[in-house]
């Protein structure tokens, strides 16, 4: 008699080829997402850091390739950043309205962002970007958002505006020059200035 090949019925949650569901799988991902090391995570779940590193890497694919299908959000928000030193310029794409990073894109002008951009869903729908005060980021977003509204963010509009308030106290009071405690005061409120300004009245005579 030949011996017959037994077929093991395939178990709920359990992917053809893998040997733990995808729910626990997923659960490792978002420890290790949250900031808890490789060789930490492995330790206490008894798994080899490879292991470890295998799911976070087919987990952030899968992320990926879902995010693809993702229409931009209406309420947009552009800003540059580096992760340390001497690294090139990272472009990040946030969901205003929802409060959370939509996308990051390597690079931070047109010809860099230009392949992303045009992959990405749903641009003729934002209705609002808003950006530092580049020119660079205003002429990108007037070309690949064309019915977005420009809004200046609020951080560089203020601190161009304390600038702009510091060159004129220069102006009026020369001897502020750089001194830093003086132009920290410039900085405070006016109930915080009285309580730690201690001015003596014969010298104001």
């Amino acid at each position: 008699m030949g011996c017959e090949r037994s077929f093991v019925q395939p178990l709920p949650g359990i992917t053809p080829r893998r040997h733990s569901t995808e729910g626990w799988r997923e659960e490792m991902y978002r420890r290790h997402d949250d900031g808890i090391c490789a060789s930490r995570l492995a330790s206490r779940e008894h798994l080899g850091q490879a292991t470890v590193s295998r799911i976070y890497a087919q987990f952030t694919e899968r992320k990926a390739k879902e995010r693809l299908s993702l229409d931009c959000p209406r309420i947009l928000g552009l800003d540059e950043h580096t992760l340390h030193r001497g690294q090139r310029f990272l472009t990040t794409f946030c969901d205003l309205k929802n409060r959370r990073i939509f996308d990051i894109s390597p690079g931070r002008s047109e010809p860099e962002l230009a392949g992303y951009l045009a992959a990405l869903r749903g641009r003729e729908g934002v209705r609002m970007v808003c950006i530092d005060l580049s020119n660079a980021y205003r002429l990108l977003v007037r070309r690949w958002f064309p019915r977005a509204r420009i809004v200046a963010d609020r951080f560089h509009a203020i601190r161009v505006v304390c600038l702009h308030l510091m060159r004129v106290a220069r102006q009026l009071c020369p001897e502020l020059g750089w001194n830093r405690a003086w132009l920290g005061l410039l900085r405070r409120r006016a109930q915080r200035c009285q309580r730690t300004c201690v001015i003596d009245p014969v010298s104001d005579f």
